[in-house]
């Protein structure tokens, strides 16, 4: 076996220290189809045989502590085999931490779904295909002082389609483990909480067949602790180079986008608001409004189609923007209660003639398997503000009401509504939960975990440049300091995609935000170095390369790849868009540092963010007519099946979100028509 850290003469490692052990590579192992795993001998070095296979390995040394393995695997069998074959690097110390990018943190301690924990599953190690990780078949481990980690080469198609595991030892070690080829086990991982039967195939070997596997081992020092996978991601750049560009000008996506929000505009109860969605069943012959529903902030984003509007009137005159965004707002203000506390959903508010309605005080059990989106359904009694959508409001109100005070237009109403929220979390703040998750109409926590809280952040900001009361400015400082030293600083922030409850990406983007606002503000290191974090974390979720679909896939048909993506969550096996969000601050983080890997990731997320949009009335996937500007809000690149009847890689679901337009119109805003990150 090769011993990495040790041999540091022969290898020029970058070490953490004098004749310290970072992995070795064990000698590798096949396994046939009764799951019976049994290791070749080392015959010579870097040479094994046994059980009619002949294995030898060829280390190239990339620099800065990454290794290139050739492996070439040969048949010596008179017969044909049909086996799998696993790689493994153990690890030479105690991990502090470890993940699977985009699919395990540090064994998903949080959150309680029937989504995959630890390392094992009824004692059988869990495996997961490649396409579920943002690296192929990428695994890390990390002490204070070293990080190691063993991923697959996208380089061909025999190296690319691979599967990754990790167990551990009695000693402490981990053993990080590449399976060729596509294998899911001890369940496939399918659908929200769900586990369907395992997933096995095989790789044939004819006699005398010989077989060449590339993949790499990185040894390397935590960026900070617990950010091993910080130093993995800077340096797998020269392996997986973001070389992106945007698919469509600026421009053309701000026409198509506030052409979209219009197909959105709904009358309800005698107001005009934003609608959440346009969906079609599969194979229907166009989108339709989704049914009665209205969301401020998180999926429907309604306040921030609001200010986008208020954008377009200010930049064309038309007023019946400006009309459409005030109904809109006005519509929100008066449901707000005088504590700041609002529903997420305005249909959720009673019906004119209805009886008043409050959730009810006393504690149940919630529900299991509900869908959320913006509140928590508590036995059918009612639905609780959640901290992700009254941030999201409260911020878009006080963005809203700075533009109309540039033209002329004076709303203090939205002031009102902004700062009510705001007032009200910083009444609610301690310094165990921060500023909790989710609250009853009497100011009492129904949930306090998770990081969600930390949608506060930008709206405190957000009423502070209004208004220049410190407190404010103040109590985004402190919110920061706290979710950043219990959750960022932990590589794993919670409960941001309030649909689950699980370590996701989502809630580390208002940190990240109010960590580069703060450093405008102050100058101070600390910030810088809080964004940076923020940044890699985010980027932990994002694909450094393109999966493998075949041409009848909804990818290959209608040209999505997965480059530039990001993964949901834990929970949520999916890929999205989100990453368009995050495309101004990565360019702010170049600009800080002058780390040019920063705006390459902007590149890539914004490129993969404008991939299969409708460009006009006439995009036609999948049977269905899709609006100009409608995009996919998910796309299923692992064996996730939640919007088909039969499990089937590579395919687009038929829900036209809000979101995933306000967010690349917010940023095209953000940034100007000419940034360089967009064009």
């Amino acid at each position: 076996m090769l011993l990495f850290g040790k041999l540091r003469e022969e290898y020029r490692l970058l070490d953490a220290g004098e004749g310290e052990a970072f992995a070795a590579l064990l000698s590798p192992a096949v396994q046939t189809a009764d799951r019976d795993a049994v290791s070749l001998t080392e015959t010579a070095p870097n040479i094994c045989e046994g059980f009619g296979f002949r294995t030898e390995d060829a280390v190239r040394d990339c620099g800065d502590g990454l290794f290139e393995v050739t492996r070439r695997v040969r048949n010596t069998a008179a017969a044909p085999q049909s086996v799998q074959l696993i790689t493994t690097l153990r690890d030479a110390f105690v991990r502090t931490h470890w993940l699977i990018p985009c699919v395990n943190y540090n064994g998903n301690e949080y959150g309680e779904g029937d989504y995959p924990h630890g390392f094992a599953r009824d004692g059988e190690p869990w495996v997961f295909a490649y396409d579920r990780t943002g690296i192929p078949s990428c695994s890390l481990s990390e002490d204070e002082s070293r990080a190691v980690a063993l991923f697959a080469s996208d380089r061909d198609e025999t190296s690319l389609t691979s599967s990754v595991s990790v167990t551990e030892n009695a000693d402490g070690s981990l053993d990080h483990k590449i399976f060729y080829p596509y294998i899911e086990a001890p369940y496939s991982y399918t659908n929200t909480n769900t586990l369907s039967p395992r997933y096995d195939s095989f790789l044939d070997f004819a006699p005398n067949e010989e077989k060449i596997f590339t993949f790499y081992v990185f040894l390397g020092k935590p960026k900070w602790k617990n950010f091993g996978t910080a130093a993995l991601l800077d340096r797998v750049c020269d392996l997986f180079p973001l070389d992106l560009a945007p698919t469509v000008m600026p421009e053309k996506l701000w026409e198509v986008g506030i052409a979209y929000i219009e197909t959105l505009e709904r009358a309800y109860e005698g107001k005009r608001l934003f609608a959440l969605a346009r969906r079609a069943d599969f194979g229907a012959p166009e989108f339709l409004p989704a049914p009665a529903s209205f969301e401020i902030g998180w999926a429907g984003q309604g306040a921030l189609n609001s200010q986008l509007f208020i954008l377009e009137y200010i930049r064309t005159n038309n007023r019946k923007y400006l009309v459409a965004a005030l109904d809109n707002l006005d519509a929100w203000a008066e449901k707000q209660d005088e504590n700041g506390l609002f529903l997420a959903h305005y249909e959720w508010y009673p019906k004119p003639g209805e009886a008043p309605w409050r959730p009810a005080v006393s504690d149940s059990k919630i529900i299991a398997n509900f869908h959320v989106q913006g509140g928590i359904e508590n036995k059918g009694k009612g639905w609780y503000p959640e901290v992700c959508n009254l941030g999201w409001g409260a911020a878009s109100f006080a963005r809203c009401y700075a533009l109309l005070r540039k033209i002329g237009i004076d709303k203090p109403a939205y002031l009102t509504f902004a700062r009510r929220t705001c007032d009200f979390f910083l009444a609610h703040y301690n310094d165990e939960v921060g500023f909790g998750k989710s609250f009853r109409f009497d100011g009492s926590s129904f949930d306090d975990t998770g990081t969600i809280g930390a949608f506060a952040l930008p709206a405190l900001l957000a009423v502070w440049r209004v208004t220049g009361e410190t407190k404010y400015l103040d109590g985004a400082k402190r919110g920061l300091d706290f979710y950043m030293r219990r959750d960022v600083d932990a590589f794993a922030c919670t409960a941001g995609a309030i649909d689950c409850a699980c370590v996701d990406k989502e809630t580390v983007y208002p940190l990240l935000l109010v960590a580069l606002d703060l450093y405008d503000e102050t100058g101070e290191a600390k910030y810088l170095e809080a964004a940076e974090k923020c940044g890699y974390y985010f980027f932990s979720w994002a694909y450094h390369y393109d999966a493998l679909y075949p041409p009848t896939s909804d990818f290959a048909r209608y040209g999505y790849h997965t480059k530039g993506g990001t993964a949901v969550s834990a929970q949520h096996h999916a890929i999205d868009s989100w990453g368009s969000l995050f495309v101004p601050e990565f360019e702010r983080l170049y600009r800080a540092t002058g780390d040019k890997r920063w705006r390459d990731r902007a590149r890539a997320l914004w490129h993969n963010a404008t991939l299969c949009i409708a460009l006009d009335d006439d995009t036609v996937i999948n049977g269905t007519r899709r609006p100009k500007g409608g995009q996919n809000e998910a796309f299923f690149g692992c064996r996730w099946t939640r919007y088909r009847p039969v499990e089937e890689r590579g395919h687009f679901n038929n829900w036209l979100i809000s979101w995933v337009n306000a967010y690349r119109l917010y940023t095209i805003h953000k940034l100007g028509f000419d940034a360089e990150a967009i064009r």
